[in-house]
């Protein structure tokens, strides 16, 4: 055996029913905290039929078991379901500023797994593609952290409920205090903006205190 071949990835089980599904778990989570998941139905469902695509009888999520011919129809067309979802303003609540910001990172994300992953399967490479492959790695690794709080387990995310209840009701006690019936409206419109950040910003660090992206299949897309 050539050294090159010591530690070979299965293009399978490493992308297509390893790190892709990892990734429609992370998608999936992603839209599920922002109320995206219907508009990626909608998006999913619109799409036009055309030969070579595999159209999958239900939503993703509802899926029980996935297979490598549906898993590789998804790969195909999951960036382009993906950002309209995130896009769509008719039906669904406008995105704040910071959501926006989240979006286009989460976007990009998704957008430099999948090129990867389509180059990955071209049978044979020369010095340009094996460029883009490095290029597109390394920006997957760049903007992989906007999804990292979606790999929470459900202790974590236990934890993180606990903890954003116990802040809901101290806010809501800072309500009733006295000083508080004095403040404007543009006060009280300010003081209820911190008191969203604050408590999003502490959820999102519990959430991904403990997390990380060191897994073997994640590992073996090097090799």
């Amino acid at each position: 055996m050539v050294p090159n071949e010591l530690i070979q990835s299965d293009i399978l089980h490493t992308m297509i029913l390893g790190n892709l599904q990892h990734l429609m778990e992370w998608i999936n989570g992603f839209l599920e905290f922002h109320n995206r998941l219907p508009a990626l139905d909608n998006s999913w469902s619109s799409l036009p039929h055309y030969p070579g695509n595999y159209e999958l009888c239900k939503s993703y999520r509802l899926l029980s078991q996935v297979s490598g011919k549906e898993m590789r129809s998804i790969l195909m067309v999951i960036l382009s379901v993906f950002t309209p979802a995130l896009r769509r303003k008719t039906d669904t609540q406008c995105p704040t500023s910071s959501q926006e910001w989240e979006f286009k990172r989460a976007i990009s994300c998704v957008r430099y797994l999948t090129d990867f992953v389509l180059l990955f399967r071209y049978r044979s490479h020369t010095d340009s593609t094996i460029g883009y492959m490095w290029k597109y790695l390394q920006e997957f690794h760049r903007t992989k952290d906007v999804i990292l709080r979606y790999r929470a387990t459900k202790a974590t995310k236990g934890r993180a409920d606990l903890v954003l209840k116990k802040l809901t009701q101290r806010n809501k006690s800072r309500k009733v205090e006295p000083n508080a019936n004095g403040r404007t409206a543009a006060q009280k419109a300010r003081a209820v903006v911190k008191d969203r950040d604050e408590r999003a910003y502490l959820v999102n660090q519990l959430l991904v205190e403990d997390l990380h992206f060191n897994f073997p299949k994640i590992h073996l897309i090097m090799h």
